[in-house]
């Protein structure tokens, strides 16, 4: 913002050691790196504490230019890697990657500390995993398939969501990161003969293209094609030498710690975590990451809301700041308070963000405006500009309002990731050769795999399905969805259909009668549960509201819907069935906490199972 130029002095940019920045609040920190960004020809990391400070910050910077702030998102806790990664969080990662290896044009990233410390390949081997491939290339299928898995590519029967590939024959189906659809390459001997996108629900072509880039679908990229390893980035020196941090994606750049004191605070307990971790750990690892002291620049910002530090080691700048209170539309507390800050002798900038604000603030203004821009600014009046910022801030003798104080507003930026999801054929990616499926109209039979027929000049792909007396099926790939993979005990081998007799429709008809008995059975259990003397807990009082305002984090749409839905069936006097479930990081936690809260207040105690030990000591 050109309005803090005058006040922030960005000394990093003429100093070679650490700025320590104090008083900066939450509002102003957004609008300082900003500020910082616009200055200065360097790109910029920021280094976060947690995964949902890096969110906050990635959502407050967004609004200033969503195509300059990049995010790399990884879960705070050291064993989520070992369970279950986020897709969602690893697609936008390796979209960040991706970007600045693409670009030399300045970027901020932001990331939180486990993301920082994070083991990645070095620029140079991720430029050099990208697989390109046009029509004509003379290629082996081989060398694309076994480059496919060094890329973190699955093999599977059918191509349906990203990051899965499959070979048929002459065909080699791809879905890459980035593209919405798949896509179909067709060979020649070992020349492309042909590559088109293809629908991943229908599996029809849709149309024909000459190249394509194949990016990388993992950060965790086997260069020594080492088999039997997991994809742990824990174990990533162990398949290349060519391995760095974030850092190393930068070709000129200044780091940001958003309190540095609580990010080495935070680090001393990973290190807690990582000596526990390791009593399990089969693999015998040294290092599972880098330690903060090894990518510790000798240059740094730290933002900084004590000043607790050595000054002969840092370059401090030091602000006085204040929160702008929030209106929600009542003009007569504006009024008010544009008249104190008024007479407080503070430059007034309102930042609305439409022409519709601008006109409705100026109706009922009680004080002289004027319309103007950041480089007129004018005393004893109130400047409006059109502009969208997260939030107001007071810095010495500015005051800065946005439309987010003036009118109730809530500001939601989600990041977009391009991981695609397939869509009904899903269900049954993970079919292979020789698995029992079950057709809807001609019952149990065995999978063989896809066969590609010319039936009246067209090629098209077919499921063959193999029934008793080895009869012949072929489904077109369009309708997969009249197949669904056989369930039995583990081992059961299930007797094959005869294609066209009445065996299948008898044996319908007697699992619908089951079906019936025990939805009738499910219905009466139902029902005796609700007659069943439960234990009703209290309703939520002043200790559980007070208890809940503690949480530092702001809920989304769907913890609120659960968490009262929890609580309406606590106080019912009937037993409680309920699940709640949801990806890592999600927040299912603290709903949890809230309903332990409402159960000890009502004189029960609540026993919190984890299915390990570090997570329950988190």
């Amino acid at each position: 913002m050109v309005l803090l130029d005058n006040i922030f002095k960005n000394k990093i940019l003429s100093v070679d050691k650490p700025v320590n920045v104090i008083g900066l609040n939450n509002n102003v920190q957004a609008a300082y790196v900003w500020n910082l960004f616009s200055v200065s020809n360097e790109s910029i990391l920021i280094v976060t504490n947690t995964l949902y400070e890096a969110n906050t910050l990635y959502k407050s910077l967004s609004i200033y230019d969503e195509n300059s702030i990049l995010l790399f998102p990884m879960d705070d806790f050291l064993v989520s890697e070992a369970i279950a990664i986020s897709p969602d969080l690893m697609s936008k990662r390796i979209e960040t990657l991706n970007s600045l290896c693409s670009t030399e044009t300045k970027k901020i990233v932001i990331t939180n500390l486990m993301g920082y410390l994070r083991y990645l390949p070095n620029k140079d081997l991720w430029k050099r995993s990208n697989l390109s491939l046009k029509k004509s290339m003379v290629i082996k299928r081989e060398d694309i398939i076994r480059k496919l898995d060094m890329l973190g590519y699955k093999r599977e029967s059918i191509t349906t969501k990203t990051g899965e590939y499959s070979n048929r024959g002459y065909i080699l189906d791809i879905f890459a990161y980035g593209y919405d659809n798949p896509f179909r390459i067709e060979f020649f001997d070992d020349e492309i003969d042909s590559i088109r996108l293809f629908d991943s629900n229908t599996q029809l072509s849709l149309e024909t293209i000459d190249n394509i880039n194949i990016f990388p679908f993992t950060e965790f990229i086997n260069e020594k094609e080492i088999a039997d390893i997991p994809n742990r980035q824990s174990l990533l020196p162990r398949v290349t030498n060519n391995f760095g941090n974030l850092n190393d994606y930068f070709s000129s750049h200044i780091v940001v710690f958003f309190d540095l004191d609580n990010i080495k605070l935070a680090y001393e307990n990973i290190l807690k975590e990582i000596t526990e971790f390791k009593q399990t750990d089969v693999f015998k690892i040294d290092k599972y990451m880098f330690e903060i002291n090894d990518v510790l620049p000798l240059k740094y910002i730290n933002i900084s809301k004590l000043d607790n530090y050595n000054r002969s080691l840092y370059e401090n700048e030091i602000y006085q700041t204040k929160e702008v209170e929030k209106f929600n539309g009542n003009f007569d507390k504006i009024n008010h308070y544009l008249m104190k800050l008024s007479n407080e002798k503070k430059t007034i900038v309102m930042c609305l963000k439409d022409d519709h604000m601008i006109a409705d603030f100026i109706g009922k203004s009680a004080i002289s405006t004027v319309i103007t821009n950041e480089k007129e600014i004018k005393p004893g009046v109130i400047n409006i500009i059109k502009k969208d910022i997260p939030s107001g801030f007071l810095i010495n003798d500015l005051a800065v309002i946005s439309s987010n104080e003036i009118y109730k507003s809530n500001m939601v930026i989600n990041y977009k990731s391009k991981f695609k999801y397939g869509a009904k054929i899903k269900d049954i990616n993970k079919l292979k050769v020789g698995d029992y499926v079950v057709h809807a109209n001609h019952g149990i039979g065995r999978y063989l795999g896809i066969v590609t027929l010319t039936v009246k000049g067209l090629k098209k792909d077919y499921l063959h399905l193999e029934y008793k007396d080895s009869d012949k099926l072929y489904i077109p790939v369009e309708k997969i969805e009249y197949i669904n993979k056989y369930s039995s005990n583990e081992g059961a081998r299930p007797k094959l259909n005869k294609l066209g007799g009445t065996e299948w429709a008898k044996q319908k008809a007697r699992v619908k009668a089951k079906v019936k008995d025990i939805a009738q059975d499910l219905l009466e259990t139902s029902a005796k549960r609700k007659l069943m003397p439960g234990f009703a807990f209290l309703p939520d009082d002043e200790d559980q509201e007070i208890f809940e305002s503690k949480f530092p984090y702001e809920l989304t749409k769907d913890q609120i819907r659960v968490i009262n839905e929890i609580k309406e069936d606590m106080e019912q006097p009937y037993p409680m069935d309920r699940l709640l479930c949801g990806d890592v990081g999600y927040g299912k936690t603290e709903v949890a906490f809230r309903a332990i809260f409402k159960a000890i207040k009502s004189g029960k105690q609540v026993a919190f199972l984890c299915p390990t030990t570090i997570l329950s000591k988190q």
